[in-house]
């Protein structure tokens, strides 16, 4: 199976986490206000988003015409810092919640031989478009299944 599906599965279980919102299986780049505000809110109007991407792939040689890749995935989430709401109590919450549901399906829908379980990276603040955000990194290694 290859590294779409991969990615594919990672956002399924994502979308499946009740409180997390607007999962991307890409980078998005918002050119504009309203662009970010439509695709980043979520429908309780707080400033929610997942990216998932692909940041490295080792390959190793098993032979004739039989490879093994590794892939790591990197999830970046962030949500709007709102001190009134206790924004990072909920945030911690959501980054656990998203850290169990990945690592309780290893083989990520049967689209992975196997897959690490995710790792914590970071977790720091980022201002995207005027919005102060909590943020995580999350990273995870995916092995492909072979063809």
């Amino acid at each position: 199976m290859s590294l779409e599906n991969n990615i594919l599965a990672i956002q399924a279980i994502l979308e499946g986490i009740s409180g997390v919102a607007n999962v991307y299986g890409t980078v998005r780049n918002w050119q504009t206000e309203k662009e970010f505000r439509e695709a980043a809110r979520s429908s309780s109007g707080v400033i929610q988003f997942w990216f998932l991407t692909r940041e490295s792939t080792e390959a190793e040689d098993l032979g004739p015409q039989l490879t093994a890749r590794r892939h790591t995935i990197a999830l970046h989430g962030y949500y709007g810092v709102n001190d009134a709401a206790a924004s990072e109590k909920t945030f911690q919450a959501l980054v656990e919640s998203v850290a169990a549901a990945v690592g309780a399906d290893r083989k990520l829908n049967a689209t992975a031989r196997h897959s690490g379980p995710p790792q914590v990276r970071v977790v720091d603040f980022r201002i995207i478009n005027n919005v102060l955000c909590h943020h995580v990194e999350l990273e995870m290694a995916v092995e492909e299944k072979p063809a």
